[in-house]
């Protein structure tokens, strides 16, 4: 896809027709949107990993807590 859009933004507007600027345009809305869809995978997973963290460190703080009053 990104090989296209390059081919066709690198020919002069001027010897583009009329479907080569429509195939453009569509492969360019496309590509945005399968960035944005990308975008949304990375901000789930960083979600997923921040979570996952948090709830270690719960872990860790409820063991070390427990281990105190074992003592």
């Amino acid at each position: 896809m990104e090989y296209e859009i390059r081919v066709l933004m690198a020919q002069p507007e001027r010897n583009k027709t009329d479907s080569d600027k429509a195939r453009e345009e569509t492969l360019i809305a496309r590509l945005v949107e399968v960035v944005q869809l990308r975008n949304e995978v990375v901000e789930c997973l960083e979600m997923d990993r921040l979570r996952e963290a948090e709830e270690d460190l719960v872990s860790f703080v409820t063991n070390c807590v427990q281990r105190f009053y074992i003592q």
